[in-house]
């Protein structure tokens, strides 16, 4: 019941069937939701951003192509991106495919390709053109990248070296529910990594649009956070079920798990709407243990709680928190210690909720009366400083217990 309890709490506020010794440097679990699935008519992508190594993460302004344009990178680390938003509303991100074929040693590889992408792409198609250019001179992607943009269009697209699969959410015999998820695998391949990820964000996604409840809040708690196996249960594990933190759950096939270092969800707009009020949820470290703060290339900035001169304060905060709420094995294996995880979420969760409640509350003044950069700057701003007060307060709080 403990048990029970705890995983309900971690779900308010990404899978692999494989070993530890398997652990690629860069898996994740991702989605992508056309306007018919979601209650707004607004689409969806998001991205849970699984790296063994890469733990610092930032949200990084930039103004070097043809598109202004915001995106994920690992902290100091901008020649490649890891999901991403510009401003005409184009928005890119990936996972990780090893399955899928190729043996090119020269050509753009996946963070590239993305930054790329951002940098020139006004739509999906034009998206899918880049790849059709490099068929021929080869790439070294082995991605599936999922893509909205302002125009509706909702995909993956499967690519490997030279070629590619496009996948269409808008399409009901590929998508019946208007959604499409995927971890480490190709569906035109024969690979199996992240399958109980998948299923378990599936599962989870099928059961919001049948609720008529896939919206960007219920991914970031429910879908992002989760903490369950396909069957809803956790994985504890045994060989060190007489360790002194007897409480120990194996994360490792769970959608927010121990290699999680961020969370980027895309909020696109309506085909009548300004694409610059696309919005851009950032959630810096561990989900369990930040905070999702909202982004917009329009404000031509990112708050330094998400880009420091070498880190993320906000990043580093999360990451505090996560270390102290780990048992460390080796550089690969760590177990989750849940004492503490009820009295996080109740910490964390009311100030999630405030940067909700007002994000929701000004994109519909935005909507109607289009803001300047400055404004918009200020409350992203407002929002980051919030979040990191709450994670650095949460920290000192649990030190005094």
């Amino acid at each position: 019941m403990k048990y029970r309890i705890l995983l309900s709490l971690i779900t308010l506020c990404s899978f692999t069937t494989t070993s530890y010794a398997q652990i690629n440097s860069e898996e994740c679990t991702v989605g992508v939701a056309a306007a018919a699935a979601t209650p707004d008519g607004r689409p969806l992508l998001w991205k849970n951003r699984d790296n063994n190594s890469a733990r610092n993460n930032e949200i990084v302004y930039f103004e070097d192509g043809r598109f202004k344009y915001l995106a994920l990178v690992t902290a100091n680390e901008t020649k490649s991106v890891w999901a991403g938003a510009n401003e005409i509303g184009f928005c890119i991100m990936n996972s990780l495919s090893s399955d899928l074929p190729g043996k090119n040693k020269k050509g753009l590889g996946n963070g590239a390709m993305m930054k790329l992408a951002l940098q020139q792409c006004l739509t999906a198609d034009d998206f899918e053109n880049i790849l059709k250019n490099t068929n021929v001179s080869g790439r070294t992607t082995k991605a599936n990248f999922g893509v909205i943009d302002a125009f509706g269009a909702a995909a993956f697209f499967e690519t490997a070296h030279n070629s590619y699969t496009r996948f269409d959410a808008t399409d009901p015999e590929i998508a019946p529910d208007g959604y499409l998820v995927r971890a480490n695998f190709a569906i035109t391949a024969d690979g199996h990594a992240g399958r109980t990820r998948c299923q378990r964000a599936d599962q989870l996604c099928k059961q919001a649009v049948q609720n008529n409840s896939l919206d960007c809040q219920y991914v970031l708690r429910t879908v992002c956070r989760n903490m369950t196996d396909a069957n809803d249960i956790p994985d504890l594990p045994p060989r060190f079920a007489q360790h002194q933190n007897a409480n120990l759950l194996n994360t490792y096939d769970a959608i927010s798990r121990s290699t999680t270092v961020s969370v980027a969800l895309f909020h696109g707009v309506k085909p009548n709407e300004n694409p610059s009020l696309t919005t851009f949820w950032a959630i810096l470290g561990e989900p369990t243990f930040s905070i999702a703060v909202p982004c917009w290339v329009i404000a031509e900035s990112t708050a330094p709680e998400l880009d420091g001169p070498k880190t993320s304060p906000l990043c580093s905060a999360a990451r505090d928190l996560h270390a102290q709420n780990y048992l460390v094995i080796n550089r690969k294996t760590r177990y989750l210690i849940p004492d503490q995880l009820d009295e996080i979420r109740a910490l964390l969760c009311p100030t999630e909720n405030l940067i909700f409640d007002q994000t929701q509350q000004i994109l519909k003044q935005w909507r109607q009366d289009y803001p300047p950069a400055h404004e918009v700057a200020n409350f992203h701003q407002k929002m980051a400083q919030i979040a990191l007060q709450t994670l650095i307060d949460t920290k000192e709080k649990l030190k005094n217990h």
